[in-house]
């Protein structure tokens, strides 16, 4: 018998959801970026994405048996970083960042640095654990970002903050 709660499949399923959703959103053509504070909200957002799916990749590389279980979440974060990028003015690419991937990835004007640890634990229930506490942060980060972007780009980090909410649920019934 299953406990109460989402299901794993519910949950990616609604977080597909979610970035479909928001594609039209995520577009170049998209009304131009409030101000150079939303631009370096964006960046920050897209070099977090990019940090998540290398700390993934490193799980994946030391725990391999974790790849099957892991390769959807990944999948979204891509999903998550190209909608970000397609926000992105024509001309405009997603660094320069205040700091580099993996040390403070997240950080935005307003919001707390969500800080990656550098190296994962050493077994893959720890690894797991710190996976779930990064998606946990990012999505706490995406809530702080709210307040300092336009509408269309406050849709599509609440989305995205969304997905990282879900993904922190997923972690956990893995462990």
């Amino acid at each position: 018998m299953r406990e109460h709660g989402p299901t794993r499949r519910a949950l990616l399923g609604g977080s597909l959801s979610l970035v479909a959703a928001c594609g039209p959103l995520g577009r170049a053509d998209s009304p131009d970026l409030g101000n150079d504070r939303e631009l370096a909200i964006l960046r920050r957002a897209i070099n977090a994405e990019e940090a998540l799916i290398a700390r993934y990749k490193d799980a994946t590389g030391r725990y391999p048996h974790l790849e099957a279980r892991l390769a959807p979440i990944v999948a979204h974060h891509r999903q998550h970083a190209a909608a970000l990028r397609r926000r992105l003015p024509p001309g405009v690419t997603p660094t320069p960042s205040e700091s580099p991937p993996g040390r403070f990835a997240g950080r935005s004007p307003g919001a707390s640095p969500v800080r990656v640890p550098a190296p994962l634990p050493d077994s893959p229930e720890l690894a797991l654990e710190a996976l779930g506490s990064h998606e946990r942060a990012l999505a706490t980060a995406r809530i702080k970002q709210l307040r300092d972007v336009s509408a269309p780009l406050a849709q599509l980090l609440a989305s995205l903050g969304a997905s990282e909410a879900g993904h922190t649920v997923l972690l956990a019934e893995y462990l």
